[in-house]
């Protein structure tokens, strides 16, 4: 059963403060806007970050300054331990790299939030292979590319490791204009959550977040673009856009690339001071009645196979699983029922 989402704690002992003691953190998209958030974020709380971005907009084209450098530049004024990559995870020999300036810099990953990404918009019928290809080599090639290895070396590190990749309400729940992106934002989900049943032997967790901000790469009018609107909204004159600040995400990758990470395999979500938990859930279902099944009992039956409510129990992570046990505990004991006929 899951618990209410205001039930109030205040019993609950203050939290010890999150330090990182010389842990390696690699953020990528770290350059500006959320990433850099987050790099700030957790070298004051005392992590050694790689800093990796290529330096490109919101839409992928050559940004004209370094911008990696200038977050390493910022924690290292601040007496914080870091260092620039500007390689691609777009490619495997890239993210590879990057991993490595890890290792040759200070031995060891222990944590990798993978932030990297930009969009190519269009409308579905006429968006092109390349604005599609390019979009998931960042989003979701990429990150298979970097968590790989990064895996491999907190697998023989032996010290565990916390993967934080970042989704979107684009791949949760789709998005105009944006099939490329919520194609991407919803495989690293899946990807996340194959890690986390993986990786738990190996002491290693992944969880993906859905962050929620306004930053300077973001200020592009498809991002305020509804479906039914043909003109761009105006971030300004939105109520609460004030809050949609980065600094009111990066509290929850520091959470989840924490050494304490209380889950795995799960979805979060963190905008404007609002924090919560996305899962994926079933409704109650029909079950036919053994023998053969027409299509029309599925449209007789239909609503309880949609499900009376907007979602009923939560699918557990090991979804082949559940699909077993399913199987045999509810739809066996049916089949076994059925009348055989006898030679």
């Amino acid at each position: 059963m899951r618990k209410e989402a205001n039930v109030e704690s205040s019993d609950r002992a203050p939290a010890a403060p999150l330090t990182f003691a010389g842990d390696v953190v690699v953020v990528t998209g770290a350059g500006s806007g959320i990433g850099r958030s987050h790099a700030l974020e957790l070298a004051r709380r005392g992590a050694r970050v790689v800093v990796n971005d290529i330096g490109v907009d919101q839409s992928g084209r050559s940004a004209a300054t370094p911008v990696a450098q200038a977050t390493v530049d910022a924690i290292v004024a601040a007496g914080g331990e870091a260092v620039a990559s500007l390689d691609s995870v777009a490619e495997a020999d890239g993210a590879a790299a990057i991993v490595a300036t890890a290792l040759d810099t200070w031995g060891q990953v222990d944590a990798v939030v993978h932030n990297a990404g930009f969009s190519r918009d269009n409308h579905f019928e006429l968006m092109t292979p390349d604005e599609w290809h390019s979009v998931l080599d960042v989003h979701l090639n990429g990150c298979f590319y970097l968590a790989q290895s990064a895996y491999r070396a907190m697998k023989d590190g032996g010290r565990g490791g916390r993967f934080v990749f970042t989704t979107s309400t684009g791949g949760l729940l789709g998005a105009p204009l944006m099939s490329n992106y919520g194609a991407g934002k919803m495989g690293v989900v899946g990807l996340a959550r194959s890690i986390a049943l993986e990786g738990e032997r190996h002491g290693i967790k992944a969880n993906a977040l859905s962050p929620g901000a306004v930053t300077q790469r973001a200020e592009d009018p498809h991002a305020f673009r509804f479906a039914n609107r043909a003109d761009p909204i105006d971030p300004s004159t939105q109520p609460g856009m004030d809050q949609l600040t980065p600094e009111r995400v990066s509290p929850m990758v520091v959470v989840l690339s924490h050494r304490s990470c209380p889950v795995t395999g799960q979805i979060l979500m963190a905008r404007a001071g609002w924090f919560a938990r996305a899962w994926v859930a079933a409704s109650p279902g029909w079950i036919a009645d053994p023998g053969e099944v027409a299509a029309e009992q599925l449209v007789e039956h239909w609503d309880e196979i949609y499900g009376a409510t907007p979602c009923a129990d939560e699918l557990p992570l090991d979804g082949p699983g559940w699909a077993s046990r399913f199987m045999f505990e509810r739809v066996k004991p049916m089949l076994d029922a059925q009348p055989r006929a006898t030679p």
